[in-house]
C-alpha cells in the first residue's frame, strides 16, 4: 500500500514537471530552460527517492506534454533533470551527436552527474558531447 501511494505521488510530481516544461520550453532558450528547471522546491520523504522516477517517466512519456516539439530523449532528460534536482541530486544535461550504421547524423540527450544506478537509465554510448549544461 505504501509503495503504491509513493508511486502515485511521484506520478503527480512527473505530471507537474511536464506541465511546467510545456510552458517554459516555448519561452526560453535551452540554457535558460535548464537553469529554470533546476529551481524547483525540494521533495521530501518517499518522493525524494530518485529511483522512483526513471521507470515512471519512461511509462508516461508518450502522454506527457510537450507534444511533438521536443525529441523523446530531450523531453525525458529535461523531466528527469527537474525531478532529480528536486530529489537533491545535481544532474547535468548533455547533448551529443553521432552517426548511425548508414552514416546519417543523429542526436541524443542524456543526464550525467548522477549515481551509477541512475546513469544506466540514461544511455549515451556512441555519441560525442556537443553541449553540457
Amino acid at each position: 500500500m505504501r509503495a503504491s501511494v509513493a508511486r502515485a505521488g511521484a506520478a503527480l510530481v512527473v505530471i507537474r514537471a511536464a506541465l511546467r516544461l510545456a510552458v517554459l520550453e516555448r519561452r526560453l532558450p535551452l540554457d535558460a530552460l535548464v537553469a529554470r528547471l533546476r529551481m524547483g522546491s525540494r521533495l521530501h520523504g518517499s518522493l525524494a527517492d530518485s529511483s522512483l522516477y526513471p521507470p515512471l517517466v519512461d511509462r508516461m512519456l508518450r502522454w506527457l506534454p510537450p507534444h511533438r516539439r521536443l525529441g523523446r530523449c530531450v523531453k525525458r532528460s529535461l523531466l528527469l533533470l527537474e525531478v532529480w534536482t528536486r530529489c537533491g541530486l545535481a544532474p547535468t544535461f548533455h547533448y551529443g551527436v553521432g552517426q548511425d550504421a548508414d552514416g546519417r547524423r543523429r542526436a541524443h540527450a542524456w543526464l550525467g552527474g548522477v549515481p551509477d544506478d541512475l546513469a544506466r537509465a540514461t544511455p549515451h554510448d556512441g555519441f560525442a558531447e556537443a553541449l553540457v549544461l
